[in-house]
């Protein structure tokens, strides 16, 4: 099954988040990569994400702190694009409608594609 996908450009939140440690060191035990410090942005249909969701193993990232403070919990989807290990992400806290995917890789996907917002993405099961 596949989830395609219109780049879209975030808030600029990912970079934030992706980029904190204790982030970096959850993702490197769940997907066994250390990923790019922000996210692709994907428009989708929400009825295909979900299905696309349940059709493939969700990992869980869960009591991530920082300073005492409560961090999102993330489910993640593993996938990928053109052969590139993924992790599609739902978030506990977001300001993205669920029509916005974000999906977390080890390389910056915009540059190694030569991706545009408008240009079209298809993420596959692993």
């Amino acid at each position: 099954m596949e989830l395609e996908g219109t780049v879209t450009s975030g808030m600029g939140d990912g970079e934030y988040y992706i980029g904190k440690e204790v982030y970096q060191e959850a993702f490197d035990e769940t997907l066994g990569f250390r990923p790019f410090p922000g996210t692709l942005n994907l428009e989708v249909e929400e009825k295909t994400r979900e299905a696309f969701e349940e059709n493939s193993e969700t990992l869980e990232i869960r009591e991530i702190y920082e300073d005492g403070e409560r961090l999102s919990d993330v489910d993640v989807t593993p996938c990928k694009i053109e052969g590139v290990e993924c992790g599609l992400l739902r978030l506990e806290f977001t300001d993205h409608p669920k029509s916005v995917a974000e999906v977390v890789a080890p390389i910056e996907l915009r540059k190694k594609f030569n991706l545009e917002d408008g240009d079209k993405v298809k993420l596959e099961h692993n």
